[in-house]
């Protein structure tokens, strides 16, 4: 069974761990109130709404979001996808201390979202200047 639209962007707050709030946010709307309207009453989303949600969550695969066929995610962003794999990142040095934060608190729940945006878009960034560097390899190898 194909999911409804309003189903798929509900399916896309819920797996980024956002509020209809955050997520109107992040999408560049002043408030939740398009995006509750298109969730809660099953309204149709404009194509301005569709592309801000595409080029704000660059690992939705588009073709998902507008029809529903294929996998949520582009088949190349899986990995960037959270939860994210942090153990190899630099540890933080012992005399520097980690402030602990209230989650419920919602101000830096919105901030975490948007860091964990910005780690995907690292992590893709990353992974696209890996494969350049083995294009570039390959290529200096062909030529020896």
């Amino acid at each position: 069974m194909v999911l409804s639209i309003s189903d798929r962007i509900k399916l896309i707050i819920k797996e980024f761990g956002l509020t209809k709030n955050s997520f109107s946010k992040a999408i560049g709307l002043s408030n939740n109130v398009t995006i509750g309207r298109i969730v809660n009453e099953e309204r149709k989303p404009s194509f301005e709404i569709l592309e801000k949600i595409i080029q704000t969550y660059g690992s939705i695969n588009a073709r998902w979001l507008i029809s529903g066929e294929g996998e949520m995610l582009k088949e190349d962003m899986s990995k960037a996808y959270p939860p994210y794999n942090l153990e190899n990142l630099p540890a933080v040095s012992e005399q520097e201390p980690i402030p602990k934060f209230n989650i419920r608190d919602t101000y830096f729940e919105e901030e975490i979202n948007k860091l964990n945006r910005v780690i995907v878009r690292l992590v893709r960034k990353n992974d696209a200047l890996e494969n350049q560097i083995e294009e570039l390899k390959s290529l200096v190898n062909s030529q020896n």
